[in-house]
């Protein structure tokens, strides 16, 4: 128990060098092991929100050829590297369950000399 409290931040912070809690103290064994989520990747493509008008940037990681993350592009003008909900939403356009991977396709019939439906 003892060195359960000698390790926990808040402890760390009060009694420690470090009053405003931005170095060693905001750290724990396993922060320190944490890899980044797109270290893997094979690229990272520039790409522009399909949602609104606004066209806010982003950050596509690919690894092997399927899209991981979506994140704001920061070199963007238009949104300085962050992105609303919907286009923060927007990886499931790529990899949700209910993406179609088939075109559809309208069929034009010609029913008299003038008129034409979809079949």
């Amino acid at each position: 128990m003892r060195t359960f409290i000698t390790e926990w931040p808040v402890f760390c912070q009060v009694t420690g060098k470090d009053p405003l809690g931005l170095g060693a103290a905001s750290t724990s064994r396993h922060s320190q092991t944490l890899t980044p989520r797109v270290r893997s990747v094979n690229k990272v493509v520039k790409s522009v929100c399909p949602y609104c008008e606004v066209g806010c940037g982003q950050d596509v990681y690919v690894e092997d050829g399927t899209v991981t993350q979506v994140e704001g592009d920061p070199d963007s003008p238009v949104s300085r590297g962050r992105l609303c909900p919907k286009g923060s939403a927007s990886l499931h356009l790529a990899t949700g369950w209910s993406r179609r991977y088939e075109v559809l396709q309208a069929v034009l019939v010609q029913v008299g000399p003038w008129r034409l439906t979809r079949e």
